[in-house]
C-alpha cells in the first residue's frame, strides 16, 4: 500500500479513477516482483540494473498522466 500511496502523492491524485487504480497496482507488484526476483539472484543480478528497470517503468507509467 505505501508504494500506490507514494503514486498517489506523486501524481498530485487525490481522487484516482479506476485506470489510475489498476496502473497503480500493476506498477506496486512489479516493484515488488522486482525486489522478490533480485533478493532471489542477488549474486546473478547487478542491482542497478534492476533499479533501472524498475525507473524505466515509473517513466513509463508517467506517460498516462
Amino acid at each position: 500500500m505505501a508504494i500506490k500511496a507514494n503514486l498517489y502523492q506523486h501524481f498530485q491524485l487525490t481522487n484516482p479513477n479506476i485506470k489510475a487504480e489498476l496502473l497503480f497496482e500493476m506498477t506496486a507488484s512489479e516493484v515488488i516482483s522486482a525486489d522478490i526476483f533480485y533478493l532471489k539472484h542477488k549474486d546473478d543480478v547487478d542491482r542497478k540494473s534492476i533499479l533501472d528497470l524498475i525507473s524505466k517503468e515509473l517513466t513509463n507509467l508517467a506517460t498516462y498522466f
